[in-house]
């Protein structure tokens, strides 16, 4: 499917299409291989683009989704399977998203990636939901546009630790903020907060470039490791040394005020001082987080 434009529905644009594109396979109906490029989906009120058996006999695989647009939709793109027929060979390339409620859903999909994402979700809704049943897929470098408080990432597929035939997903992530108003030596104030999922491992390595009124500017840079038994709270241990360039601020990651939570925080230095900081702030994180969300 390439180059079409679907938005609105029936009755003279009154109506609005409940799906854009609808792939149902039915009862014992196996089938494959869809490329979808280049479309533009507007106004569907569930989901511009799904694909899911009608029931647990039906399969489909092997789905390229790429250059599309879409706006004012539920969920761009809702790839589910199930139990016993998961979706597998998935490839979600670049896509621009605007005013969705849900970028990308994932469920019991397995043998895939989602890479280069462009979402403006709508303030507290969601980025790309990894669900129940997803199995060695890739979410790769996706970018959140806007300041929004945006659940950018949920992870709820899981592992166990001897599990050593079905690989996690593996979340390589990019986001980019503005920095809200830092004005206090004693009081943290969060960035980003990752749930993390027993038996995840994987890095974080945050990065601040901001001036600081009355202390000059500059830019920090730290890198944890991270890793989460099967219970209790995570572990984070510095990679390396932290590098500081010009002015001095704290940077921490907390892990012991919600449970199961690693939480990027930053204050104002007590020596060196100051009154607010502007500037910006980048994550970048690699692991099989269960999410990312930010504060």
């Amino acid at each position: 499917m390439t180059g079409c434009k679907i938005n609105m529905g029936p009755g003279g644009g009154v109506g609005k299409f409940t799906y854009g594109l609808n792939l149902a396979a039915g009862t014992n109906v196996s089938t494959s291989v869809f490329a979808i490029t280049g479309n533009s989906f507007e106004n569907t009120t569930a989901a511009a683009i799904l694909a899911r058996p009608q029931d647990s006999t039906g399969q489909i695989s092997t789905i390229s989704i790429g250059n599309n647009e879409f706006a004012n939709c539920g969920v761009s793109i809702d790839l589910e399977g199930t139990s016993t027929k998961p979706l597998y060979n998935i490839a979600i390339g670049t896509n621009v998203h605007q005013n969705v409620t849900q970028g990308v859903v994932l469920k019991y999909a397995s043998g895939g990636v989602v890479s280069s994402q462009k979402i403006g979700a709508a303030a507290g809704s969601g980025g790309i939901l990894i669900d129940v049943g997803c199995s060695s897929m890739r979410v790769h470098r996706q970018m959140i546009l806007g300041n929004s408080t945006t659940n950018m990432i949920t992870n709820n597929s899981s592992v166990t630790f001897s599990d050593r035939t079905t690989p996690p997903v593996d979340i390589d992530w990019h986001d980019k903020r503005t920095l809200p108003s830092i004005a206090s030596t004693s009081t943290w104030v969060n960035l980003w907060t990752m749930p993390i999922a027993a038996y995840a491992t994987g890095f974080i390595d945050p990065k601040v470039t901001a001036l600081v009124q009355g202390n000059g500017s500059g830019s920090i840079t730290a890198k944890r490791s991270f890793i989460r038994g099967s219970s209790g709270a995570s572990t984070v241990a510095t990679v390396g040394t932290d590098t500081t360039v010009g002015f001095t601020v704290d940077i921490n990651f907390d892990t012991t005020s919600s449970v199961g939570n690693v939480v990027v925080q930053i204050r104002l230095n007590a020596t060196t001082g100051g009154t607010d900081m502007n500037g910006s702030a980048t994550l970048d994180m690699a692991g099989d987080i269960a999410g990312l969300t930010r504060n």
